[in-house]
């Protein structure tokens, strides 16, 4: 935006008494002295721009409750900031400031400091003074310390030390009452000190990839905690204590030295999330059916060779994570896991699904498994073939669809013989019953063996039938029936949701 552009706007906001005004992604440099113009301005953000000074002018936004000067180019907070009285949120993330000055200790109603992605080196005691506080973002700088002084401030509920040179917790920190989330991922920490037990209001406490090889008892008094992140530390017993985290939703254990999955992770009822990426595990316990809140389990990276029939049990599984193991088979059980929307199974020795199947995703696979249980029934009436199949009921419409298209792939392929096709409905399974010529059998069942090759797309079209014309008649027909499928699951979605609704 150029200068003359940014001046229109500006006249026309104070001209408006506008309460708000969106500078950001302006390509800005720097602020013009008319700024002060904005008298009724309460929200400034001037993000995602290239401005390097505070403009002295900013200094009669008296009225500014909130400042975003995120992702700039500015080194220094000048003591003007000490003007904007009013100010309850001041973000400078992403900039290139490695101070923080006194002048800060002016803003008495500020109660969100972000300074994430700057150069500071060390938490200033003047931070003492800002007693309305309750989030403070310190991500990513290069702080190797807290001072005591931060103790002061006792409405914090929200601190981000994450990516920083803090190599251990001080115990001063358990004076912070009021935390709820705890942030001191990326550090040099090796150790979780007992004191932690004293945050009882603690609801997130995140120590991913750092130097800890152990979780202290201490940890079973965070009644409150929700969310638990040790990925990428040096972990390998999880002890009974955590079986005390009665609230716990979130467990991140990746990348640790964990050689098995203890049955005490069952006392967590309340898991929606769990992750064991990354280790030495060799076998899914039978117990883990016990988390039955369970979306999402991640166990890529491990030693896994089999996947037992009771992960069916997990009936709320949504994403299953399982790639760079050792597993040859899913088991058909899976199919009946129907909120399941992701299956990661890459790199792993599959056959049966084939790979080429299974790296597809779990449409693919559910569909192989539903035409892999065709049978054939044997009768006193040598010349019939029947076939049965059960299908979910979101796959009723496309499956009546796929099955019965049969009868055409017949008379395309026989046009010459007496072959009809009928098919019957009981509940939610469909039975369909090939009448054959005498001599036909062995041959029809070769061609539906094909078309079910085909329609689970493990051979093309191609290899089926010559015409090239009804090539395309047959590929149209399996994108129709995938359209089928995508639309009745939107449709039972919406369904499931107004039924839902208060």
């Amino acid at each position: 935006m150029n200068q003359k552009e940014l001046l229109r706007l500006i006249d026309q906001a104070a001209e408006d008494g506008q309460e708000k005004l969106d500078l950001s992604r302006k390509e800005l440099t720097g602020l013009p002295e008319e700024i002060s113009k904005l008298n009724n301005l309460k929200m400034l953000d001037l993000s995602h721009n290239q401005i390097r000074n505070f403009p002295d002018a900013i200094a009669e936004l008296k009225n500014l409750i909130v400042l975003n000067f995120k992702d700039n180019k500015i080194s220094e907070i000048p003591d003007v900031i000490a003007e904007l009285k009013s100010l309850t949120e001041l973000y400078l993330g992403s900039n290139r400031i490695s101070k923080i000055p006194d002048a800060i200790t002016e803003l008495k109603s500020l109660t969100k400091l972000y300074l994430d992605n700057n150069q500071i080196s060390e938490i200033s005691n003047v931070i003492a003074e800002l007693k309305n506080l309750t989030t403070l973002n310190l991500h990513s700088n290069q702080i190797s310390k807290i001072p005591d002084t931060i103790t002061k401030l006792k409405s914090l509920t929200i601190l981000v030390l994450g990516e920083n040179k803090i190599s251990e917790i001080p115990h001063t920190i358990t004076k912070l009452k009021s935390l709820t989330k705890l942030y001191f991922y990326s550090n040099q920490i090796s150790k979780i000190p007992d004191v932690i037990a004293e945050l009882k209001n603690l609801e997130v406490l995140s120590l991913n990839r750092n130097k800890i090889s152990e979780i202290p008892d201490a940890i079973a008094e965070l009644k409150n905690l929700e969310v638990l992140g040790l990925n990428r530390n040096k972990i390998s017993e999880i002890p009974d204590a955590i079986a005390e985290l009665k609230n716990l939703t979130k467990l991140v254990l990746s990348n640790n030295q964990i050689s098995e999955i203890p049955d005490v992770i069952t006392k967590l009822k309340n898991l929606t999330y769990l992750n064991f990426s990354g280790n030495q595990i060799s076998e899914i316990p039978d117990v883990i059916t016990e988390l039955k809140n369970l979306k999402v389990l991640y166990l890529g990276g491990n030693q896994i060779s089999e996947i037992p029939d009771v992960i069916t049990e997990l009936k709320n599984l949504t994403e299953l994570h399982l790639s760079g193991n050792q597993i040859n088979e899913i088991p058909e059980k899976i199919i009946h896991l129907e909120k399941l929307k992701k299956i990661d199974i890459k790199s792993n020795p599959l056959i049966n699904p084939p790979y080429e199947i299974a790296e597809k995703g779990i449409d693919a696979i559910r569909l192989y498994f539903l035409y892999q249980q065709l049978s054939p029934y044997k009768d006193d009436d040598t010349l019939k073939i029947e076939r049965s199949i059960e299908f979910p009921p979101e796959y009723w419409t496309a499956g009546t669809s796929i099955l019965s298209y049969f009868s055409h792939i017949l008379s395309v392929k026989y046009p010459d013989q007496n072959i009809k096709v009928r098919i019957e409905q009981d509940g939610l399974l469909l039975r369909m019953i090939i009448d054959t010529p005498e001599g036909q059998t062995e041959t029809i069942e070769q061609t539906f063996n094909d078309y079910v090759m085909v329609i689970s797309r493990q051979l093309p079209p191609e290899s089926l039938l010559t015409d090239p014309f009804e090539v395309i008649a047959l590929k149209n027909k399996l994108e129709i029936a995938e359209l089928e499928l995508r639309q009745t699951k939107q449709l039972m979605a919406i369904v499931g949701d107004n039924f839902c609704l208060d």
